[in-house]
């Protein structure tokens, strides 16, 4: 069985010796997982674009909540996007 060798200190002291500051697209942001994984990456510097729809499918008022944590966790690093990953042109848009 291969091991990948990349560990999450390895590649965090990467970007913070890095001149310039990585943006992220994490889908499923106001999720259990997305949402822990975008507070990690705006806590260590990154800009990021968080992706949800949104759905009802678990507490839609739970999802807004953790929206407005990351808004408030990354400042203007944080752009939120309520919409689906295959909705034409909604990066473009986003984007801007």
């Amino acid at each position: 069985m291969l091991r990948a060798r990349f560990s999450r200190a390895t590649s965090l002291a990467a970007i913070k010796g890095s001149s310039h500051i990585q943006t992220v697209l994490v889908t499923g942001s106001a999720g259990f997982i997305g949402f822990h994984l975008s507070k990690l990456l705006l806590s260590h510097g990154y800009r990021l674009v968080g992706l949800d729809c949104i759905s009802d499918y678990y507490d839609v008022s739970l999802k807004k909540a953790c929206h407005a944590m990351l808004a408030e966790v990354g400042g203007d690093a944080y752009l939120p996007v309520i919409g689906r990953v295959e909705t034409p042109g909604l990066m473009i848009v986003s984007s801007r």
